[in-house]
């Protein structure tokens, strides 16, 4: 191998597969990094064995050739070199060194067997566009319900470390819950839906559609392949996504092990407003000054005219605020206290001006829709009146 590269170029390939480099455990296969030429491209691919990210840029080849080297300190050097220099990089079969040279010095790096280099495979299986929207839309409107914590949290130990692709016939839509106090739905539309069978529901680890967020372009012609996995021993599936010039492959969990949020839409409503969705943020984050910082209670309280928001703590004081609302149907009175930092949270990840609220009972699920075009839902467990 042997080819020259901007240094500008090269660390932005590098810094994209940072996520899936294990750089605690320089012994460790997933430690390393395979580049390749393809071309008049350098290939870096990196892998944690359930994710894959494989990235090119532009460089000029002299010789073609195929190397392993630790990824973090191939990323490390390149990283503290100046902006625009200009790197020559080389390996022979005869040696098991990588050579990084350019102006300011020349750095060696011993390469390991690119046979030992596992990465998951080629996928060939069903395609599909999304229609409507981008994929980094959906992923926004639904991930911030997971926990941060799932990122290091696999999706085979617990289904709800990612985002459910309900993906059948009548049905397309991508679901993200904590399990217990939001749940988030967006559907969506195919433009091309090309499978042997009409549906393949799967859950994609919340690790995997952030790298999905940082890395790949946002655009709503974005391909995904889908392939299910043939094993009898194995449940899980892949998903890939690429846009070109970066392609990222993940396992994926089969959906029948995603919990039966169907029934949460099950409940007749009983009634439901229109409310101003900017106004409604801004009341909360007021009147929830004065909610226990442990609870961030906040009372909605829903009259003929108005949606009234309060908090009362102890030893802090009390707020409350007067919003204007439409009924829709019905006028139903009914008081329902929500965490109003998780509220807030969720009415931030919509785009609709407007916002409908509906409502069961004071104990049930409290469900926020955008509008139609939009086609976003939030979900609530309201709370207990005492501590």
């Amino acid at each position: 191998m042997n080819l020259t590269i901007n240094k500008d170029n090269l660390i932005t390939a590098l810094l994209k597969l940072e996520d899936v480099i294990n750089a605690n455990d320089s012994s460790s296969i997933q430690s390393n990094i395979l580049i390749q030429t393809r071309g008049d491209r350098i290939e870096l691919t990196a892998t944690d064995l359930e994710i894959t990210i494989q990235t090119t840029t532009y460089c000029v080849v002299i010789e073609e050739g195929k190397v392993a080297v630790s990824g973090k300190h191939m990323t490390d050097i390149i990283d503290n070199l100046p902006s625009k220099t200009q790197i020559d990089i080389s390996s022979s079969n005869e040696s098991d060194v990588l050579e990084i040279s350019c102006t300011e010095g020349r750095y060696k790096l011993r390469t390991v067997p690119v046979n030992y280099f596992s990465i998951l495979p080629t996928l060939h299986g069903s395609i599909l566009s999304i229609e409507d929207q981008s994929l980094h839309s959906l992923i926004h409107k639904t991930a911030f319900v997971v926990g941060e914590n799932a990122v290091s949290k696999s999706i085979f130990s617990n289904p709800m470390n990612g985002l459910f692709f309900n993906i059948h016939k009548d049905t397309t839509e991508i679901v993200a819950t904590n399990g217990a106090v939001a749940l988030s739905l967006a559907k969506f539309n195919l433009k091309k839906h090309s499978n042997e069978s009409e549906s393949f529901p799967f859950i994609l680890p919340l690790k995997s559609a952030q790298n999905i967020i940082r890395h790949i372009s946002d655009t709503s012609e974005l391909s995904i392949c889908f392939e299910a996995n043939k094993g009898k021993n194995n449940n899980f599936s892949y998903m890939q996504v690429n846009d070109g010039s970066t392609k990222i492959t993940s396992k994926v969990l089969g959906g029948g092990a995603y919990p039966e949020y169907q029934v949460i839409f099950a409940q007749d409503i009983i009634g439901g407003i229109r409310i101003n969705r900017k106004r409604l943020i801004e009341g909360l984050e007021r009147v929830s000054v004065l909610s226990s910082p442990e609870l961030n209670r906040v009372k909605l309280s829903i009259q003929p005219e108005k949606l009234i928001l309060s908090s009362e703590t102890d030893n802090l004081g009390e707020a409350l605020e007067e919003i204007d609302i439409e009924h829709i149907d019905d006028e139903t009175m009914i008081d329902i206290y929500l965490n109003a930092k998780h509220l807030i949270d969720g009415l931030l990840h919509m785009k609709s001006d407007e916002v409908i609220m509906e409502y069961i009972t004071n104990i049930l699920p409290v469900f926020f829709k955008s509008s139609p075009e939009q086609n976003h839902i939030f979900v609530m467990s309201p709370m207990k009146l005492m501590d």
